[in-house]
């Protein structure tokens, strides 16, 4: 008997946005990579500073930024008639995975980080964490800096 391997159409794709990104180029790596069609559920861990991180646990400080990084990912997703469910997650990227793979059951995770060269402290091997410790195919995109308008 073959393991059934979803078509394109039927494969569920959970989206973790470590990075402050442009929506629309997620939607279009994920679109080139032939995931226009497929079930998209996008979570924004709640990271911050790592001595924020670890001295007060900086939940509350980084919800702001992860809800803005959610809502300009999903707002580019509706804009390009593609149906995509999300929320925020917890502020270690690796749990924030774990925690949505046990209820959307993904088959494949898509990564969002800095570029390598601008890497923050935990991203470093996120990728390759997150491979060995779920088994799934992971796609990094790197994230195109969002660009700050200034008013007069």
């Amino acid at each position: 008997m073959h393991a059934h391997t979803p078509s394109t159409a039927q494969r569920r794709v959970l989206v973790l946005l470590a990075a402050e990104c442009d929506g629309e180029h997620v939607v279009r790596e994920l679109s080139a990579h032939g995931h226009a069609h497929t079930g998209i559920r996008v979570i924004a861990p709640l990271v911050g500073s790592r001595l924020n991180h670890f001295l007060f646990g900086d939940e509350h400080a980084s919800r702001p930024a992860a809800e803005h990084r959610l809502s300009e990912a999903i707002d580019a997703f509706y804009r390009h008639g593609i149906e995509v469910t999300g929320g925020t997650g917890d502020s270690s990227p690796l749990q924030a995975l774990e925690d949505e793979i046990v209820v959307f059951h993904p088959d494949e995770l898509v990564i969002v980080l800095h570029p390598t060269s601008d890497r923050e402290w935990f991203e470093r091997h996120l990728p390759e964490d997150a491979v060995a410790k779920f088994g799934l195919p992971v796609t990094v995109v790197d994230a195109v800096p969002v660009e700050v308008h200034e008013t007069a």
